[in-house]
């Protein structure tokens, strides 16, 4: 047998093991960014297929998506049937066009943001690696890895919205596409240019990306500045191009969509938002909150970037991978920037850094690659271990801030994580909906199929869609971004026409009863809706398990059901005696004058008061007046007992010392008959046996001697017989 060639010779086992070895010393910092990841999927995977309103305005974003299905306008006039949320309209117009195939739910607004969440993970791996020498590849992938570690980590802290149907991770998938082909049009200075430099493909590519993004986020404005900026510098050939395809883009499509909607789009697009308030301290604020949240990723990209503007300056050349990271650094500095503007707006919460988070994880991920460059060239002889070393004082810091950002889900099963504020949740903890919340949401929406007639539902505007109902009508935060203005003092800017700063039909929808159901949320005040309390009352308080919560952006849920007011209707075989319909109390005698019950009858809760629920007609008497602290005693015209039982609603609190509602007998202030509240908002009906009492003068007596309680009283009836 001949003996084997050098080719044919076995591999010594330590040649196979040791580049092994090498390569996971390279990427065991990258272990953490992986468990973030992993983590990151797993939570997308449980809330994609939840069929209700992880975050409030969820929900509102797919009445956007309805109105391109139905083939009516965006940007039109304010009106209770539809109210455009402040964003440019590319994300809603996706949804709908996906929803022609697939039909529209929750499930394909969210695919479009998780799809745009891959595409960008994607991305990140492409702009550190491409950038990077092969001798530098692996501290790239680990770059790379981080990157998207960083990406998942911040996923709690930035409101849990990448998987949401809303904008922002479909807005930042284009404009971090878009700077991707910036940055390769920036590099490509070898192309020749054609038609007096008209024709740069990458440039084109890179200004139709970002003017797109405008489309889906007004903010995109900021980074096609931006890659123009750097374009002017990496490659000014290519400006021409670049610059003439955003502005047609750009322009030209702001320019159409002006003239299809009348003038409407410009002022939801820009208008409107000048109308809201903004805070310098939130601004400010914004650069601890982004700088601060993960320091290592601070320090390394500073210590990367003055390490290079040093070697710059000195060598008059940047190493390889260099200028990707001043790149990428140039835009984490305007995405900074664009989340501290966004940050200081009325009612902005957390999504707002998004934009931030992405290109600082870019940033810091490209920084590994030039600084494992720098130590190789300036130690030839030891470049293997120069480049292991620095690599190591790089990688390891990020992989530390990634550790101690660990996150962890909870399922939602007792609610302790919903908090006033989306914003005020731990930012440690990922609230995913439990099997109650969609037992909830079923029960929900089987209340709203019930019902018989169109339903109002400001917060959730959705639901009643999915109960089957044909139309849908505005959400909360359209009626709020259009009514709200600045005090005067404050107010810089010329009012809007009244148009834009009115809801049509809106009051007089409430006041005619034009709808057979109104829900409103926890925390939402009647108060919000004029004419609602003209036109329609409390009828039911909707309980943990009729009330799907969102955790997220607004953390809320349905809470309260109001029916049309309907004129009283007395029971057959009695008389009122009182209603308190007259709206006034004339028949009533208050102790003291100014007291606990007013100067008359309420027809909805006084200030911090619940809703009451189950009052008829439109008014009642509340010793809510003043708060709970305040007392006093609201008496009766006397009556003669006629019949043989008198019939009451009582709410309010349980006290049968300090809260009583009496029957006293003639002149005498010792009660004969007496009762407490139940304990609820909810008007309970009492009834008073009159046996003994025929022929006899009577008063009702309201006491409410609480420093910390109220009543409620309405329909007071007596038997005829």
């Amino acid at each position: 047998m001949m003996p084997p060639t050098q080719q044919q010779q076995p591999i010594p086992m330590e040649a196979r093991t040791v580049p092994f070895l090498r390569l996971c010393l390279w990427l065991l910092p990258a272990a953490p960014a992986v468990a973030q990841l992993a983590l990151l999927g797993y939570v997308i995977a449980v809330r994609f297929v939840y069929p209700y309103d992880l975050e409030w305005m969820e929900g509102g974003m797919l009445t956007h998506a309805l109105q391109f299905l139905d083939g009516r306008e965006l940007y039109r006039a304010p009106s209770v049937d539809f109210v455009p949320q402040l964003y440019t309209p590319l994300y809603p117009l996706v949804v709908a066009a996906l929803a022609r195939i697939f039909g529209l739910g929750y499930a394909v607004g969210r695919a479009v943001s998780v799809v745009a969440l891959i595409t960008l993970l994607v991305l990140v791996v492409v702009a550190i690696v491409r950038a990077a020498r092969r001798e530098e590849r692996p501290a790239a992938w680990t770059g790379a890895l981080l990157a998207g570690g960083f990406i998942a980590a911040a996923y709690p802290w930035v409101a849990c919205f990448y998987d949401l149907v809303r904008v922002d991770m479909f807005f930042i998938a284009l404009v971090v596409g878009g700077l991707v082909a910036v940055h390769a049009a920036g590099r490509a200075r070898d192309l020749p240019a054609r038609c007096f430099g008209l024709l740069q493909p990458r440039a084109i590519l890179a200004a139709e990306l970002l003017a797109v993004a405008f489309f889906a986020k007004q903010t995109g404005v900021v980074f096609v500045l931006a890659g123009g900026a750097a374009l002017l510098v990496m490659n000014p050939r290519a400006v021409p191009s670049y610059g003439l395809t955003a502005g047609a883009i750009g322009l030209g499509g702001a320019w159409l969509l002006e003239r299809t909607s009348s003038g409407w789009f410009w002022t939801y697009a820009f208008d409107i938002h000048q109308q809201h308030d903004t805070s310098s301290d939130r601004f400010w604020k914004s650069f601890d909150h982004l700088l601060g949240h993960f320091p290592f990723l601070t320090a390394v990209v500073v210590v990367t970037l003055v390490t290079l503007l040093v070697h710059r300056v000195r060598h008059r050349r940047l190493p390889d991978g260099g200028g990707a990271f001043l790149f990428w650094c140039w835009m984490f500095f305007c995405a900074v920037l664009v989340g501290a503007i966004g940050w200081s707006t009325q009612w902005a919460i957390f999504n707002a850094y998004i934009p931030a988070i992405v290109l600082g994880a870019l940033a810091a991920g490209a920084a590994l690659a030039p600084l494992c460059a720098l130590a190789a060239a300036a130690f030839p002889e030891r470049a293997a271990a120069a480049r292991a070393i620095v690599f190591a004082l790089a990688a390891l810091p990020l992989a530390a801030d990634l550790v101690t950002s660990s996150w962890r889900p909870a399922r939602a099963t007792d609610r302790r994580y919903a908090l006033a504020r989306g914003d005020d949740l731990p930012i440690d903890r990922v609230v995913l909906p439990s099997r109650a919340d969609r037992t909830a949401g079923a029960a929900l929406i089987r209340r709203l199929a019930a019902i018989e007639g169109e339903v109002f539902f400001p917060s959730h505007p959705f639901y009643p869609y999915l109960a089957g109902k044909d139309r849908t009508y505005a959400h909360r935060i359209g009626i709020k971004d259009v009514t709200y203005t600045l005090p005067p003092a404050d107010r810089t800017r010329k009012l809007l026409p009244i148009a834009a700063r009115t809801v049509a039909r809106l009051e007089s929808s409430l006041r005619e009863r034009s709808f057979a159901a109104i829900v409103l949320d926890d925390g939402e005040s009647p108060h919000d809706y004029p004419g609602l309390n003209a036109g329609y009352a409390p009828d039911a308080h909707l309980g943990r398990n009729e009330g799907p919560r969102t955790y997220y952006g607004k953390a809320t849920a349905p809470a309260l059901v109001y029916l049309p007011r309907v004129a009283a209707k007395v029971a057959a075989g009695f008389v009122s005696r009182f209603d308190f319909e007259t709206g006034r109390l004339d028949e009533w005698t208050r102790t003291p004058t100014i007291g606990a019950w007013g100067h008359r009858p309420e027809s909805a809760a006084i200030g911090e008061q619940p809703a009451v629920v189950g009052a008829g007609g439109r008014y009642f008497a509340s010793s809510a007046h003043g708060g709970d602290h305040a007392t006093g005693t609201l008496v009766s015209r006397p009556f003669i007992v006629r019949g043989g039982a008198l019939r009451l609603h009582v709410a309010g609190g349980k006290d049968p010392v300090r809260l009583r509602v009496e029957l006293w007998l003639n002149d005498a202030e010792a009660p004969v008959r007496a009762t407490t509240g139940p304990g609820t908002e909810r008007l309970e009906l009492v009834e008073w046996s009159l046996e003994g009492l025929r022929g006899k003068t009577v008063r009702i007596a309201l006491v409410d001697e609480s420093p910390a309680g109220h009543l409620v009283v309405d329909e007071i009836w007596e038997r005829t017989k």
